[in-house]
């Protein structure tokens, strides 16, 4: 806002500091955040869309006039087919219209358990499911017939379904297909995302079971098929997930994302679909992070690109984007995992005024391994709380009219645009997969992340700030170890031996969706039809995007608290406290939730009150614990007292001393130079790299490197 007024006052106050240093919060998109927002700050308010209302091109307020109530999915990738199936019937009858099967990387790859190449595969990050019969065993107990009352409104009450099998999406279709079949479904009557992705799929697993224009080629003949005869079913998804889980920021996945559409679109209209409706058979599958106003935004400006994509295709009448949001692994943390519950319920939030078609709640726990029934019950009930008690949903687009929102949306978009662009140089998101201007880009922003984390400029709470050493929750086993393997390929030789053995090759008279559920019902695990679709093809192979989580890096740290502990000695630091308590009490407490949050015990001195130098150093001296000392005190009372209390610590024979607060000039009597000579080996203070400082602590004659386990 240009207010000379308002600047005056606001540059008086802040007494000769820059403005844009005190008040201006840069991102790690490139948006800078003022702290004030007014009428013409957007550019949205002089846009294309003169009435400003939902369900109007561009679509940043929304699809639609009607105020459908989102998909509530629940997410269910459990190891177990038998308890897959018990989690699906009490999700669907507790709150949840919607299922997200997951299939593990076997399935994503093209294989079935007990293929040489499988190993490791088998049950990781999704259910371990390989043939029809697998498929029936988790959905018999599923009524798809239409309900008489649908208090949703969904399109005729039956369950919403959305798989996930990468770029193997294909065979997973078909495998449905060939079990609606025998239940005598009408697939034509249920709403369906069969989640096609081969470039996501790419960058999430690094592999491919075929070439990619083999995998596309199956991505478009299920579109086809889609646009032909399901007109509930979407074939094809653009995820953010891989670039959201490596640590990119806001902008980058959209960007990333918009490149992805433009080359399905391509690919789609290339295979014979018109360009609308090749935009309705795709899926924007985005997932919401931390910062609940950029994630309002990030929604917002989706559609607007989608929608400015399609208009400069062409197309008169663009059909709004279809937006899939799920809340985020990323920031799930191990250590008091109870903060996730808040997590999960602002990202929901957030995903609701963003105006998400569909929302995906992970359990607070899915971070210790197979989520609890507790945790499944919580991600439940947190969007039904939002949709039927908050009443979110009864709102268009509530967060609309926001100076700030508004100025966001535009400014990431714009952000996006550019990024699509560079992408779009560079030959295309399939040319520049694996470019290093595409993967410098990732890593650069995990980068910044990682460090923002270290810094605390992105506070955890319960990890790196305010942690409770005493929450705690069991881990439960993950998916994918030696028993749910062998659980797997014993269902997969049991399955071929009731078939009987047969050496006849396995003929598909199409690449369509009828033909491989013709082939997977006559007796076909999906790894059989996987290579029979693909003969003589060459798996397509790139280093995949690592998956991490924000609080990963202070997780490790604890971790080698904990061991130490375990072994009999958890470290600890004695808080070495100058003055009375007023004095050293602020920074005690600020260096005790440094500490805390690497798992050491604390011991608190009990200050020196007036005593002189000399003698508070004795007291200090004689009192403390353990080999690591911090010392805490006033700014001036350190100046008389510090450097006295520092030598004669060092004198004790400690490992290890910790000044808290930042060393003073080159004039100080307290400047950097003088308290290391006197002994200190570390400085923490806002601003500071704690997870480093503390890493070294731990490192320093007490543990041994923890780096190596970050």
């Amino acid at each position: 806002m240009d207010d000379p007024i308002w600047r005056e006052r606001v540059d008086r106050e802040l007494g000769g500091a820059e403005f844009d240093e005190r008040l201006v919060t840069p991102t790690r998109e490139g948006i800078d955040i003022r702290p004030l927002y007014a009428r013409g700050t957007s550019p949205l308010e002089r846009s294309a869309d003169p009435s400003g209302m939902p369900g109007t091109w561009p679509f940043v307020r929304g699809a639609s006039l009607d105020q459908d109530p989102f998909w509530r999915v629940a997410i269910e990738d459990d190891v177990d087919p038998a308890k897959l199936a018990e989690h699906l019937r009490e999700d669907l009858g507790a709150g949840a219209d919607a299922l997200l099967l997951r299939f593990d990387r076997a399935v994503r790859l093209g294989l079935d358990a007990g293929d040489d190449e499988s190993s490791g595969h088998v049950g990781k990050d999704g259910a371990p499911l390989y043939t029809v019969d697998d498929l029936a065993r988790v959905l018999d107990g599923v009524s798809f017939e239409a309900r008489a009352h649908d208090a949703d409104g969904d399109e005729n009450g039956v369950p919403r379904i959305r798989f996930d099998a990468g770029s193997n999406a294909l065979v997973v279709a078909a495998a449905f297909a060939a079990y609606a079949k025998r239940r005598s479904i009408d697939l034509a009557s249920i709403p369906m995302h069969f989640g096609a992705d081969p470039i996501g799929s790419l960058h999430r697993d690094g592999w491919l079971p075929g070439s990619l224009e083999t995998m596309e080629r199956e991505m478009v003949a299920l579109a086809r098929d889609c646009d032909a005869r399901l007109p509930l079913a979407r074939a094809v998804t653009v995820s953010t997930r891989s670039y959201h889980l490596a640590g990119a920021h806001a902008a980058l996945e959209l960007g990333l994302a918009m490149a992805s559409y433009v080359h399905y679109v391509r690919r789609l209209t290339e295979g014979g679909l018109s360009i609308e409706a090749a935009a309705g058979q795709i899926v924007l599958e985005l997932v919401v992070g931390r910062d609940v106003f950029m994630e309002i935004a990030k929604l917002r400006a989706a559609r607007l690109l989608v929608a400015r994509i399609l208009r400069a295709c062409g197309v008169a009448s663009t059909p709004p984007a279809w937006i899939f949001a799920e809340t985020s692994y990323r920031t799930l943390s191990t250590r008091d995992p109870w903060m996730n519950l808040l997590r999960a319920t602002t990202q929901c939030f957030a995903a609701v005024l963003g105006g998400a078609d569909a929302i995906a709640c992970l359990p607070f726990d899915a971070a210790l391994g197979r989520p609890s029934p507790l945790g499944r019950r919580v991600a439940r009930n947190t969007l039904s709380i939002l949709a039927e008690e908050s009443h979110l949903a009864s709102v268009l687009d509530p967060a609309g009219g926001s100076f700030y929102v508004e100025s966001l949306t535009d400014s990431l978009a714009r952000r996006a645009w550019e990024i699509f662009r560079e992408v779009e140089g560079l030959g295309g998101i399939a040319a520049a997969i694996d470019r290093p201007e595409i993967l410098d880009r990732i890593m650069g922003s995990q980068a910044e992340l990682l460090r923002a984390v270290e810094f605390r400029e992105e506070p955890i709470v319960g990890v790196s700030e305010f942690p409770d050493t005493d929450a705690k929750l069991d881990r439960l086993p993950q998916g994918g170890d030696e028993n749910d393997r062998i659980a797997a390929e014993r269902r997969v030789r049991a399955f071929r031996a009731e078939r009987g053995d047969t050496t006849e090759p396995i003929v598909i008279e199409s690449v369509s969706l009828e033909a491989c559920a013709d082939v997977l019902a006559a007796g076909t695990t999906f790894g059989e039809l996987s290579r029979a679709l693909r003969p003589g093809d060459t798996v397509t192979a790139v280093e995949p995007l690592v998956a991490m989580r924000d609080a990963e890096s202070f997780e490790v740290l604890r971790d080698a608290a904990d061991r130490m502990a375990a072994a009999g000695a958890r470290p600890t630091v004695f808080l070495a406290n100058l003055g009375p308590l007023a004095e050293h009490k602020p920074r005690a407490t600020f260096a005790r939730h440094v500490f805390l949050a690497a798992g050491f015990d604390i011991v608190y001195g009990e200050g020196t009150d007036d005593l002189d130098p000399a003698e508070a150093a004795d007291r200090v001296s004689d009192a403390v614990r353990g080999d690591i000392a911090c010392v805490c005190g006033s700014d001036a009372r350190n100046a008389t007292h510090a450097i006295a209390t520092i030598r004669s610590l060092r004198s004790a024979g400690l490992a290890c001393i910790v000044y808290a607060g930042a060393p003073g000039d080159a004039a100080s009597p307290l400047r950097e130079a003088k308290l290391r000579e006197a002994g200190v080996d570390h400085f923490v203070h806002l601003g500071c790299n704690v997870w480093s400082i503390l890493s070294d602590v731990l490192s320093q004659g007490v543990l041994g490197s923890v780096s190596d386990d970050r």
